[in-house]
């Protein structure tokens, strides 16, 4: 008989389990019912995976009466593939190849190299482990947790292994082998001295694989005998057992079966024949060619509430199936249309496409019950599914459509004077002379400014007292160089937690040329009084230093570098540390969005890193058939903690596009038919497990966005009916389609007074107009920051750069970056400090309006 022992792994077990399990929204027995089968199904090799859960009663040696329940599949291949020690792991990193399903059962947490399932994540062995309870056989206070599992392969091989968390996390190494392993499962394991389980099981027949959980909690015999498990079997798997995909059984311990079966109302597919009560919407395109693939809505008056108490709702809403799979539901409350008295009675899941499928299931929780809304698709996707919902309840006459129109000619015009305000800025005259303005300030002139620091740890832009910040130097770039080539350069350090700023060093510079580079020198932080040479920064938290470039009477630039001061800044965000923004810019007709035959268009794909170590990304982008370029490999330099990220141009191509391509165009030139035609760009990090991120432009080609401006970001639509409607809300409708919808009745709205349009520009019914863009807009500029996606953001700070110079537009701006830089951090972390930020810089949009009138 094979001698082993216990191996402790890398991990305090315990309190692992309980953190994967108890971030279950909806409790452990979903987890218990959700993890063992998905694991299955990942294995599958028969047309039909078989999954049963069976309670068996035990006696202690000193007559304790405890439970076994098993969970056994087959039709899989069972935990297939090489033994590996804690060495042969280390030795590789905890980096597995697809198919090593027992290292990766034995592991936690480990990531499989192919990107393969089982084991990635470990729920499937936590939600077992945490449903073991030892320390009732041993009698002490001593949490413990232990699983035994025993499995047969194709080949033949019968092995037997065991975990057991005591706190620390043990395995069985090396695991019993063929003859050792059966007779083991057939009579009793000794865990350790005063624990042996009486195990008396049949040896497994049939290729697969069974988990042991000895010691069963009181909570889950319960479950067992009062069918909750049950329940949440069907909830979870229904679709895949109706398929005939998956069969699932369940045994108590006094040898009554149940074979899981769909829900009633879904019995016999009941979408595939006429069916009064039932309605189906198929193919509803969310973007990029994706697709869900059906919306089920059935309604029998008849039939009442089926919910597990006190959790979220099962049935009651629109469940969302991935791979057969039930992953979330969408409350019927969300449907406005639905009223609330025959939501009992109403039944609804969402299907998908393959390629939609994938999608989701990178924005999967590791729980497998919800989607993560941030995800690129997932909010279009649960908009179009709460809209068939809302059909189908019009359909039976239960509601109304709502009443919308465009808003008044007055309001529109309104509209689009406040968002070219930001979006493509004129020119504005100042306080010159005409003259002066002429020689210093032509229309065409572009300032840009950046800072640079070096920090005591050139990784982090943490300082402390005391120490040193170097060489800060500021580099400009203009062009043309202005006639007139004295500025003024100042250097101010802000407090960001009392807005207190303080002017460091002032100088005056001579613009040689396009650019120029001023080195303040080297300065040291204190708490004390400031001068030469040192600058206070009193208490612990951050400040922002900022170069201002002033000529000829304006601020025309800045750039600004933060500073942690006695603070440990955050590392970067564990979601979307890489961020791409894709911009087209029409050159034979600057601002509109609206491409004609001939006209020039400049495609520029900018990536950014917000990781502490440099990276490589691999970037491909098409314009339809046209590769604007195939895997190309871009160098991001690292961003020290704390620091924004600078933008690293991936490609910048100018083409002109034509309905019939001439004899000899000029450079590059391409044909397309008169429509949309979509920019498609994808990334991946070399070397790194970060999921692709995708992004995608449209160009306007003979054609104006339906139903908006083509210079706008999205066009206005009025509510015209009474009840309680949101003062405004952006709908966006895949993929470049906004709209802002406002109350018109509305009680704020309704009460202030309609203004003469040679009034002011914020008068009257104008200043709530301008309140609701000015909200939107932001809105607009940042919902796609939560799929990596920037290029909404970089036309906002693009405008703040190219309009008038007026330092209000410089702080603007300054706001701007920090929103995008806080969007993964201090969104999360702080959210109030978020708001407040989006708040103040809605207050920046409407000052700047205001002043230039």
């Amino acid at each position: 008989m094979i001698t082993t022992q216990l191996v402790p792994t890398p991990s305090n077990m315990v309190s692992t389990i309980r953190n994967a399990i108890e971030s279950y929204h909806m409790g452990p027995l979903r987890a218990l019912a959700q993890e063992p089968v998905q694991n299955a199904l990942d294995e599958k090799r028969a047309s039909t995976v078989r999954v049963e859960y069976r309670l068996h009663r035990r006696s202690h040696s000193d007559g304790t009466q405890y439970y076994l329940l098993t969970i056994t599949d087959s039709g899989t291949g069972g935990l297939r593939g090489q033994v590996l020690s804690p060495e042969d792991l280390d030795a590789i990193g905890y980096r597995l190849e697809d198919g090593q399903n027992w290292a990766a059962f034995e592991g936690q947490g480990f990531t499989e190299k192919n990107e393969g399932d089982l084991g990635s994540r470990g729920q499937g062995k936590s939600a077992a482990l945490y449903h073991s309870n030892p320390s009732m056989i041993l009698n002490d206070d001593r949490e413990r947790k232990l699983i035994l599992y025993d499995t047969l392969l194709v080949n033949g091989e019968y092995r037997f292994g065991m975990r057991f968390a005591q706190p620390a996390d043990k395995i069985m190494s090396p695991p019993l082998y063929g003859d050792d392993a059966r007779i083991t499962v057939m009579n009793e394991h000794v865990v350790e001295t005063g624990l042996t389980v009486l195990l008396e099981l049949d040896e497994l027949t049939e290729v697969g694989t069974r988990i042991i959980i000895p010691f069963v909690t009181e909570d889950a015999i319960e479950a067992i005998h009062n069918g909750e498990l049950n329940r949440w079997l069907q909830r979870c798997w229904w679709r895949s057992i109706q398929a005939k995909n998956l069969e699932i059984t369940v045994a108590d311990d006094d040898g009554s079966t149940q074979t899981i079966q769909p829900p009633e109302w879904w019995l016999d597919e009941p979408w595939t024949e006429h069916n009064p009560n039932v309605a189906v919407y198929s193919d509803l395109e969310i973007a990029d060619g994706l697709k869900i693939k059906r919306v089920v809505v059935s309604y029998d008056p008849q039939m009442q509430y089926d919910e597990i108490p006190r959790h979220s709702p099962q049935y009651a809403g629109i469940q969302l199936l991935r791979g057969q799979q039930w992953i979330e539901t969408i409350n019927f409350n969300e449907c406005s249309s639905v009223p609330a008295d025959r939501r009992p009675g109403l039944r609804a899941f969402a299907e998908f496409d393959q390629p939609l499928e994938r999608e989701l299931k990178y924005a999967e929780k590791p729980q497998h019950e919800s989607f993560d809304g941030r995800h690129q698709y997932v909010s279009e996707t649960k908009s179009q599914i709460r809209a068939a919902v809302d059909q189908f309840a019009k359909d039976q006459g239960w509601a109304q459509d709502t009443k919308t129109e465009r808003a008044s000619r007055h309001d529109q015009e309104h509209a689009a004077d406040f968002l070219t305000t930001f979006i493509n800025p004129p020119k504005k005259q100042t306080s010159q002379s005409q003259d002066q303005l002429a020689i210093d300030n032509p229309p065409s002139i572009q300032w840009d400014c950046s800072i640079s620091v070096q920090f005591p740890d050139q990784s982090s832009n943490r300082v402390d007292w005391g120490q040193l910040i170097s060489n800060v130097t500021a580099s400009i770039t203009v062009e043309p160089v202005p006639a007139h080539r004295r500025a003024i350069l100042s250097l101010e350090v802000t407090s960001q937690d009392t807005d207190a700023t303080t002017v460091i060093k002032t100088q005056e510079i001579e613009l040689s040329g396009s650019t120029h580079a001023e080195n303040f020198g080297d300065f040291q932080i204190i708490r004390g009084m400031a001068h030469d040479g040192r600058i206070s920064c009193p208490e612990e938290g951050i400040y922002t230093l900022s170069a201002y470039l002033t000529h000829a009477g304006q601020k025309v630039a800045s750039a600004s570098k933060r500073l942690y001061v006695q603070t440990e800044p955050p590392g970067p965000p564990e979601r979307n540390p890489f961020t791409f923004s894709v911009a087209v810019q029409n050159l034979s007709a600057p601002g509109s969005i609206r491409v004609n035959s001939g006209d020039e268009v400049l495609i520029h794909i900018a990536a950014k890193n917000r990781t502490t170590d440099p990276a490589t990304i691999t970037l491909t982008a098409s314009l339809e058939d046209h590769l604007l370029c195939d895997a190309q490999q871009i160098a991001l330099p690292a961003t020290p903690a704390g620091d924004t990220p600078q933008p690293v141009t991936g490609i910048e191509e100018h083409l002109r596009i034509y309905t019939e391509l001439p004899p000899n165009p000029p450079g590059t030139a391409i044909q397309l038919e008169p429509g949309r035609h979509m920019i498609r760009a994808d990334i991946t990090v070399q070397g790194q497990e970060h999921d692709a991120v995708h992004a995608s432009r449209t160009i306007f080609f003979e054609v104006n966005p339906a139903g908006q401006n083509p210079d706008l970001p999205f066009h206005l639509q009025a509510i015209e009916e009474e009840g309680p409607h949101p003062m405004w809300d952006l709908v966006h409708a895949p993929p470049d389609q906004w709209t802002l919808q406002y109350h018109a009745h509305h009680p704020i709205h309704r009460e202030l007074q309609d203004q003469a349009k040679s009034s002011s520009k914020t008068g009257g019914r104008l200043a709530f107009i301008t309140e609701i863009c000015a909200s939107a807009l932001l809105e607009w500029a940042i919902r796609p920051l939560q799929v990596a996606d920037a290029s909404n953001i970089d036309v906002l700070k693009r405008g703040a750069i190219n309009g008038p110079n007026d330092p209000a537009r410089l702080q603007y701006l300054e706001k701007l970056k920090r929103l995008e830089q806080d969007y993964e951090t201090k969104r999360k972390d702080e959210p109030s400090q978020y708001e407040l930020l989006k708040r103040q810089t809605v207050a920046d949009m409407l000052h700047i309006f205001q002043r230039h009138e």
